[in-house]
């Protein structure tokens, strides 16, 4: 159980806040498309929204590659609450992106 509310220590005028107001209205959009590719059975994948929300930090940020974003997933606050993943949750793996 976590109480930390991270986007209460982002700053007000960080243009984070509005690049993901963006990115979840647009990816709220996809979901029905998301919806009908996903498997309904096997093992469960890591969300369409969150790998694309990863992909979003990765240009923003400059990250080289998949394996530094799951790197920064691990310790950075502002990208685990960007993407959507909880402090308990764990970091997907790069070679799924």
């Amino acid at each position: 159980m976590s109480l930390i509310n991270v986007e209460t220590l982002i700053a007000a005028d960080h243009p984070i806040l509005a690049i993901k107001r963006m990115c979840d209205e647009v990816l709220t959009g996809m979901s029905g498309h998301f919806d009908e590719i996903y498997a309904k059975d096997g093992a469960p994948s890591i969300p369409p929204e969150t790998l694309l929300k990863g992909k979003v930090l990765k240009a923003l940020y400059s990250v080289r590659s998949d394996r530094q974003l799951c790197a920064r997933l691990q310790t950075d606050l502002l990208f685990r609450w960007f993407v959507d993943l909880s402090l308990e949750e764990p970091v997907f793996d790069a070679s799924t992106c």
